[in-house]
């Protein structure tokens, strides 16, 4: 019976140790079950050339809307301001409750 004690407190220390260890991975693991799915079906085409953006659902047009692009024109280098070229993914979204029409002066 004395035998037990030792394996009993050795036992408890793993299991403290091993608590410790998965903590962070068991919240990492519940942070990103709330992130939003990613949406496949939906996909925008912006035409610079006819300053329209067309919305697509599963290849089909929903609807178009008139767009304004950079006035600085097309540019992917960082700080040129320009209209990026090519597949994008939409990483933040930006002046969600503001009234239709608004005019953005920057992202804040």
């Amino acid at each position: 019976m004395l035998n037990q004690a030792p394996q009993a407190h050795s036992f408890q220390h793993r299991a403290r140790d091993c608590s410790i260890h998965f903590a962070p991975l068991f919240a990492a693991l519940i942070l990103a079950s709330c992130a939003a799915p990613r949406d496949t079906e939906h996909h925008i085409v912006v035409s610079v050339r006819d300053q329209k953006l067309a919305l697509l659902q599963k290849e089909n047009l929903v609807a178009t809307y008139p767009i304004s692009t950079s006035k600085f024109g097309l540019g992917d280098r960082p700080g040129s301001f320009g209209t990026p070229l090519g597949e994008l993914e939409v990483a933040d979204k930006i002046g969600d409750g503001a009234p239709a029409g608004t005019v953005f002066k920057d992202r804040r």
